[in-house]
């Protein structure tokens, strides 16, 4: 029986060609697909917020700044560069000193760079 939809059988779908396709019809899958990729292109900076991807945690255990008597008052005192506990951060003891969002603080009792996310035996709470 001879197909009765032009050159397509009822069993095969047509197939398109795309060099003769129509233009508006190629701008169109285009533009469906840009349109389709938008709120995964737009997820994106939420995936960095939520996984922490923005900027890494400032080291400021660097050594090359201090003295080897520097080093030692810091060993002495048991600065580390992660609290053990949350509540135990330079970042809420009265003596830490903030800088700019992201970089090393100091501290007011030990020399050179202070991480805001360490921790020392010197630790006293904030008053607020």
């Amino acid at each position: 029986m001879p197909p009765k939809h032009g050159r397509h059988s009822l069993h095969q779908p047509p197939t398109t060609d795309v060099a003769t396709a129509p233009a508006n019809d190629r701008a169109m899958g285009r533009r469906a697909w840009l349109l389709g990729s938008l709120p995964l292109v737009a997820g994106i900076p939420i995936v960095q917020a939520v996984t922490g991807c923005s900027k890494p945690p400032p080291n400021c255990m660097d050594g090359a700044t201090l003295s080897a008597e520097e080093l030692e008052q810091r060993a002495k005192i048991g600065y580390t560069e992660r609290a053990p506990k949350a509540d135990l951060t330079c970042v809420r003891c009265a003596q830490y000193v903030p800088a700019q969002a992201g970089d090393c603080g100091t501290c007011r009792v030990m020399p050179g760079p202070t991480n805001p996310q360490g921790y020392c035996k010197l630790f006293q709470p904030n008053a607020s």
